[in-house]
């Protein structure tokens, strides 16, 4: 695991108050970073990657948090399963993005929870095409 990384992974189990699996040293997991993926690249994915904020500029965030969250997003889609598990995964990148504005100014916690909502609607809304549904299951559960 690089330097930046280790970053990241302790961010995120700090952000959750326990250990995580350690997400970047799992073969064949590879993030693909902060904001929507465009595979084909349609109309409906350009819209999104337009809309989509893919940084917390000015609001006292580490430049890495966003992207930790993105790639802890990215692993459970990678890890894929059921429609519930996909839920669960665009809840946590909901309450992940929530839980990195606490003890920051009232402006910077709505302006974040602002971003939340776009991006656990964006997830909800195109999310199902990058979701590693498990064998034997469907979207319909």
């Amino acid at each position: 695991m690089t330097e930046r990384e280790q970053l990241k992974q302790s961010y995120l189990e700090s952000l959750m108050g326990k250990a995580l699996p350690r997400i970047y040293d799992i073969g064949g997991f590879t993030p693909n970073g902060c904001g929507p993926m465009i595979k084909g690249g349609g109309w409906l994915a350009r819209w999104i990657a337009w809309i989509v904020p893919d940084h917390f500029w000015g609001m006292g965030i580490p430049e890495y948090a966003l992207e930790a969250i993105g790639d802890w997003h990215d692993f459970l889609y990678w890890w894929g399963g059921t429609a519930r598990a996909r839920r669960v995964a665009d809840a946590y990148l909901y309450y992940l993005i929530l839980e990195s504005s606490k003890g920051h100014s009232r402006l910077t916690q709505c302006r974040l929870k602002k971003i939340a909502r776009v991006y656990f609607s964006a997830v909800r809304l195109a999310g199902g095409l990058f979701f590693n549904y498990r064998r034997g299951t469907t979207h319909e559960r």
